[in-house]
């Protein structure tokens, strides 16, 4: 097991060497597809309902939770110090073009 890690730290290494002292753009010396990168995805846009519609919410960020999707307003306060949740099945429904009224977070009790 000390070899496997130490033959794998000696490589890594002597990479890090190679790409440092050479002369190439690093795209040349990385395959084709991780010199790419990732494709690119069109942004869906899911309309809320509800008080977290208004124009005045904001959020600081989205956590998962099992198949749960956890909701963190910028101000909790605003919201009497709630998180708030939208299930996995219905952020795909929205998706999917199955709910066009929008998504009514519901209050992490």
């Amino acid at each position: 097991m000390r070899l496997r890690l130490l033959t794998g730290a000696v490589l890594a290494g002597v990479l890090l060497l190679a790409t440092a002292c050479s002369r190439l753009p690093l795209a040349r010396l990385l395959p084709e597809a991780t010199a790419a990168g990732p494709a690119e995805h069109g942004v869906t846009l899911i309309p809320l309902a509800g008080a977290l519609a208004e124009r005045d919410a904001e959020f600081s960020g989205l956590a998962r939770w099992g198949d749960e999707y956890v909701l963190l307003p910028q101000y909790p306060a605003r919201y009497g110090g709630n998180l708030f949740t939208l299930g996995e099945t219905e952020i795909v429904a929205a998706l999917a073009g199955l709910d066009g009224d929008g998504l009514a977070p519901v209050p992490l009790a």
